[in-house]
């Protein structure tokens, strides 16, 4: 055989042997192609809600939601609730109730409270007895009684600790804010160093006044006697700023162990 320029001599055998070798490979990718995509087929009309043999229909129970069940009322209300040899730390509001019913804590601490330390008062609804109770003022303040109904004819006894030596004041860091109808608070002095000048002091009146009570302070903390501060007996070993009316002020040592 004689070949021109550019041409090429292929041999026939050799093309039958590359058909008879391919042949069966491309078949099988054919059919396996086909199988797979009756496969992904039926899986999409099965997540579509098509109906098969191996996809039962959901059996519907009831058309509308079944009335709940009686409730028993045979659970006792109680109003009013005591406390008593608990600590309290690092919650946001540790003792934070506006009450019905009477309310008494004895012997409780609140240590580094995350908001208001003690913010009980249940108005006329009930009395509010918290004795011999402590708390520390680490980072928000540890009085706050502005939020429900005057307290009236409560009693607040309350040792004020010193915080942690690795703890910081923040901006809200003070004794808070009392306000009240008379009431008796008394602050005792717990703390083991000296509390910086600017968070050691006590708002007293708030927007709801205090008036007819008496205050006894035995710790250095300052306190601020607002203008809806009214007739009552303040007794305390720091200063006082008494922006109020008809108030008495008597300055006095402090506690000694045989207090």
């Amino acid at each position: 055989m004689v070949l021109g320029p550019g041409q090429r001599f292929v041999d026939p055998d050799y093309i039958k042997q590359r058909k008879m070798k391919y042949c069966p490979i491309f078949l099988a990718f054919l059919l396996t192609c086909g199988l797979d995509s009756k496969t992904t087929l039926a899986e999409e009309k099965k997540d579509l809600g098509t109906q098969f043999a191996e996809n039962p229909p959901m059996q519907v129970i009831s058309k509308t939601p079944p009335a709940p069940p009686a409730i028993e009322e045979t659970f006792e209300i109680r109003e009013g609730f005591t406390v008593i040899d608990t600590t309290v730390e690092r919650l946001r509001g540790c003792l934070q109730l506006l009450c019905v019913g009477d309310a008494t804590l004895e012997n409780v601490t609140v240590l580094e409270a995350g908001d208001f330390s003690y913010d009980l008062s249940a108005g006329d609804k009930g009395k509010v007895v918290i004795k011999n109770c402590r708390g520390d003022i680490a980072y928000n303040p540890l009085f706050n009684l502005t939020r429900g109904a005057v307290p009236r004819d409560a009693f607040y006894e309350v040792t004020i600790l010193s915080p942690a030596e690795e703890i910081q004041p923040t901006a809200r860091t003070s004794l808070g804010t009392i306000c009240g109808d008379n009431c008796t608070f008394i602050l005792r002095d717990g703390t083991t160093r000296p509390l910086p000048t600017d968070v050691n002091h006590l708002n007293c009146g708030g927007k709801k006044g205090l008036q007819k009570s008496t205050l006894t302070n035995y710790t250095t903390a300052r306190l601020i006697l607002n203008e809806r501060v009214r007739n009552c007996m303040v007794k305390s070993v720091g200063s006082v700023e008494d922006h109020g009316r008809q108030n008495t002020i008597i300055r006095i040592e402090p506690e000694t162990t045989a207090d």
